[in-house]
């Protein structure tokens, strides 16, 4: 009996989410949220977060011009994201257009959260750095990228490439056929 304890303890799952408004959170709505997440087993959920004023928001394309409040919170219990938004739009009185919910497993949030973890990583400038010196720089023929001599090589590349692509016979200004 008492493995068959330890495996159901080790055997809960924990189940993230991130809701998504385009509407102000007030205290009350926040309220309601945690009173009705309770039916999930809600463990954790977190305060919201305002985001920074978006001309054009990616979840709400038909918004101009709003910010974002972010909302995650952890369940022990599965939950359908589509089921859920519908139960906040009812508990909330707004309209589907202005929520979305998100499952943490989801592509279009692992590439949000890829970007939350990109943004918190300090970013260290290279030539501020005390081992970065001239001679680690690689060198560089610019004679490759510009000039007349990359002129007419490109320009004769361009000219070989239009003499295979063209038909046979056919022929064009400049150019015997």
């Amino acid at each position: 009996m008492n493995y068959l304890k330890a495996y159901l303890t080790e055997s809960k799952s924990s189940y993230s989410y991130r809701i998504k408004t385009s509407e102000e959170v007030t205290d009350d709505m926040m309220d309601a949220l945690e009173e009705h997440l309770k039916k999930y087993e809600a463990s954790s959920v977190k305060s919201p977060k305002r985001g920074i004023l978006q001309s054009a928001p990616i979840d709400f394309p038909g918004e101009r011009g709003v910010n974002v409040t972010t909302i995650d919170f952890d369940s022990s219990q599965p939950a359908s994201q589509f089921g859920l938004m519908t139960e906040i739009v009812r508990l909330w009185n707004i309209g589907e257009n202005k929520i979305k919910v998100r499952a943490h497993n989801e592509p279009a949030m692992a590439r949000e959260l890829a970007e939350e973890k990109a943004k918190e990583e300090e970013y260290k400038v290279k030539l501020e750095s005390e081992d970065y010196s001239a001679d680690n720089v690689e060198k560089v023929d610019h004679a490759e990228y510009y000039g007349e001599d990359f002129k007419t090589k490109f320009v004769d590349e361009m000219m070989k490439l239009r003499r295979e692509q063209m038909p046979e016979g056919v022929g064009y200004e400049g150019e015997k056929a």
